[in-house]
């Protein structure tokens, strides 16, 4: 199948956009029930006019209309509103449209209810000059005067706060330890709901801090430390024993003489260290754009800045479409989508946020492609962030051409139905370890799932953090097909520096074939050691026709065409890496993905170790 534009357009146009999505996947994934094309094909049809406009604008006033771009000289009520705050008081029972001006911030965070039926639409554009650079901004900071100025100052502040900016820069989060983990000893006491009494706090008052506990290698729990005795709001779900690791946030003692901020949930109060004399901005605890209720949802051409939870948060029963945002410091997920039918993320950059890029939960059919995702889970400190791009909690998922580069924990993270292809993800698993790049299981040995298709994707650089460590190996693998996974067909994907290039564990009934390993600590690894598989079950795997450099591998990038935010099919990255290995002479270079991997040997007789350029071109 070709290549297929992406059409956006505005008004009625905009119909056209989910149409031609909705069309490509129809075709792409026939297995999948109709339910969802009735669906769109009723929105279609029954919603050919947008039934209001709304205009935000800081040219306009909260008293007018907000119906106009522009104010009317002859009516004084009509123009656009100034702030979100009119537009949070309308009943959106309609198919309506709200546009934010171009070049302008407008302070968060925005919350709207759809109280229609399932026909019901709600657009969110950009009006005016909207050159690249130019989106409306949805901004999370509030300003806090009382802590202007340097040196360290207190106030009361009812709402936790998440951040804390000194001009446009974050103020660090002061934590105990400073740095790493505090790793907890033999004579530790196993405890799920305090903290163990002999850990070494020098009898500093923890009540009122947050307790972020790895309870495993693979996760992070976070809890409040209610007061005396170290007594936690709720029970951990793994408990605090010898060899977890733990760090503390949220006491005033905890900031040093360099600028840092806490939160103490006992006292109600924030203390900040500034000392650049830059004016005070706080975020509360909440999502940036958060929408409710039955209908469908479009999001274009819009930026989201330092938000104190999701950056966009979406509970919707239909139709949810993502495309051309920009989200950056967000206190939570980038974007995140519950119960819709159909989901579509594309063409769209998430940087520095707490927890994951781009989330699901219980949401029938993905589209996530042509994204850009750089530093998911690593903003703020260690986070319980699952994975840059969590599919787990899906029916159906294509995953296409995107760049995740830096992740805390799992690349992208999909299950059954899936098509994984042509993705570049660098830099995984910063913050955990027992994890991957690409990475599925399956609750239990009776759970099955539709075929998968993991293909043409470009893996560098797996290695985490091993502070916290029960077991004796460390897993940080390229693609990780964990227990009972069954019917993934891996194939022509390339997979450099990982400790395990492609690991099956408790897996059975897949293809690995084709693929491209090297750098790695152990290139394949198959571990079938359940007994829970059912009698006469074939514990197989075809393994066969992959590509092994055993000896000593270096990988560096020799080029990579610079992504500007307007990420579009026509100006797609493309990305080299030289590897060099003490194996045969020659030069070979590969085009990934776009279904097909192509082998053409160059002589060089410049080096006589073997040197291979890998270049993805997907245009």
């Amino acid at each position: 199948m070709g290549t297929w534009s992406l059409v956006v357009a505005r008004r009625v146009k905009a119909k056209a956009h989910v149409w031609t999505n909705h069309m490509r996947n129809a075709v792409q994934q026939p297995k999948v029930s109709w339910l969802w094309f009735a669906a769109v094909m009723l929105w279609l049809c029954c919603q050919s006019t947008w039934s209001m406009d709304y205009y935000i604008s800081d040219q306009g006033s909260d008293a007018a209309d907000g119906l106009a771009a522009q104010a009317n000289s002859a009516l004084s009520s009509t123009g656009p509103f100034a702030t979100f705050a009119p537009l949070m008081k309308l009943s959106l029972r309609d198919s309506n449209r709200i546009f934010l001006a171009c070049g302008q911030r407008f302070q968060g965070p925005l919350q709207l209810s759809l109280q229609g039926s399932a026909a019901t639409n709600l657009a969110i554009n950009g009006f005016g000059t909207c050159n690249p650079g130019q989106r409306p901004v949805i901004d999370g900071r509030l300003p806090a005067e009382l802590l202007n100025g340097t040196g360290l100052k207190t106030i009361k502040q009812e709402k936790p706060v998440v951040q804390v900016f000194s001009g446009n820069t974050p103020i660090l989060r002061a934590r105990f330890p400073k740095e790493g983990y505090l790793i907890f000893t033999p004579e530790t006491v196993s405890a799920f709901d305090r903290i163990p009494a002999h850990l070494s706090l020098n009898g500093k008052d923890v009540a009122g801090s947050v307790l972020h506990a790895r309870t495993q290698e693979w996760f992070i729990e976070e809890k409040i430390v209610n007061g005396v005795g170290g007594l936690l709001d709720s029970p951990l779900q793994y408990p605090l024993r010898p060899k977890a690791g733990a760090y503390l946030t949220g006491k005033a003692w905890m900031i040093g003489e360099e600028d840092g901020w806490a939160y103490d949930q006992s006292r109600r109060s924030l203390t900040v260290r500034n000392t650049k004399a830059q004016p005070v901005s706080l975020v509360s605890a909440g999502p940036l754009l958060q929408i409710t209720g039955k209908g469908s949802v479009s999001i274009r051409g819009i930026a989201f800045d330092a938000a104190g939870g999701d950056a966009i948060s979406l509970k919707l029963d239909s139709t949810a479409i993502i495309s051309d945002v920009v989200i950056m410091r967000a206190a939570g997920n980038g974007i995140s989508i519950a119960g819709a039918s159909y989901a579509e993320v594309t063409n769209s950059r998430v940087q520095d946020v707490r927890l994951d890029a781009i989330f699901f939960a219980e949401v029938a059919r993905v589209m996530v492609s042509h994204n850009k995702i750089v530093n998911a889970g690593l903003y703020l400190g260690p986070a319980p962030s699952l994975a840059a791009i969590n599919a787990h909690r899906t029916q159906a998922a294509t995953i296409d051409q995107n760049e995740v580069s830096g992740s805390s924990y799992i690349g992208i993270r999909f299950s059954g139905d899936a098509k994984i292809r042509r993705n570049f993800i660098k830099g995984s698993c910063r913050y955990m370890s027992d994890c991957s790049a690409i990475y599925t299981w399956r609750q239990n040995v009776e759970d099955r799932r539709p075929p998968v298709e993991v293909a043409g994707n470009l893996i560098v650089d797996v290695r985490g953090d091993t502070s916290v460590k029960f077991g004796v190996t460390d897993y940080f693998s390229g693609i990780y097909l964990d227990e009972f996974t069954r019917n993934v067909n891996v194939k022509n994907n390339v997979i450099f520096d990982a400790s395990q290039g492609i690991y099956l564990h408790n897996a059975v009934q897949n293809i690995v074939e084709q693929n491209i390993i090297g750098g790695t600590d152990q290139p394949l690894l198959v571990s079938i050691v359940s007994g829970n598989f059912p009698d006469g079950e074939l514990l197989f795997n075809s393994i066969k026709n992959n590509e092994i450099f055993t000896k000593k591998v270096v990988w560096s990038f020799v080029k990579q065409k610079p992504v500007s935010d307007q990420i579009t099919r026509d100006t797609l990255m493309e990305i080299r890496l030289k590897v060099t290995s003490e194996k045969n002479n020659g030069a070979n270079e590969l085009v990934l993905g776009c279904n097909s991997v192509k082998n053409a040997f160059l002589s060089n007789n410049e080096d006589p170790t073997r040197s291979l350029a890998f270049v993805r071109r997907c245009k």
